[in-house]
């Protein structure tokens, strides 16, 4: 089944998978790792690498993150008006249907995802979000990548 959490961890929202780490985003960081060019290392060992090299900044990428419960807490209190839920993240390319299966399709040689972050990198054009996507899953890839049209 694909994964629908980018690194399999629900604590990789997409606002930690583009935040800066040096030169380059987490997300970069960890497609980048998982490409040919990068070493094909699997998506988990990218990750669990870039979290670990950019902790303060990727730490949330760790696909180990989710497998580690709380320890047990005393029974709660009764409950009391509960505040409304916390906003979603935002979507990858601002498209509920941009899921982290459709990011990691392949598209010729690389994956949506990794053309989207290329094109929004110093050597792609420095793209806005929005306009990579555009391009990517609205013109050049639409058939593989248009779930990410924004």
């Amino acid at each position: 089944a694909p994964a629908s959490l980018l690194c399999g961890a629900s604590s990789c929202t997409a606002a930690v998978w583009e935040r800066m780490a040096g030169d380059y985003a987490c997300g970069e960081r960890i497609l980048w790792l998982h490409s040919p060019a990068g070493g094909s290392l699997s998506e988990a060992a990218a990750c669990r690498r870039v979290a670990g090299e950019y902790a303060a900044e990727c730490g949330d990428c760790n696909p180990l993150l989710p497998s580690l419960s709380p320890s047990p807490l005393p029974s709660p209190p009764p409950p009391s008006p509960s505040p409304p839920p916390p906003p979603l993240p935002p979507a990858l390319c601002g498209a509920s249907s941009c899921t982290a299966a459709v990011w990691e399709r392949m598209a010729g040689d690389y994956a949506c995802g990794e053309r989207i972050l290329w094109l929004q990198s110093p050597a792609g054009g420095s793209l806005s979000e929005a306009a990579s996507c555009r391009q990517v899953a609205g013109m050049e890839y639409a058939a593989e990548c248009g779930a990410c049209s924004p």
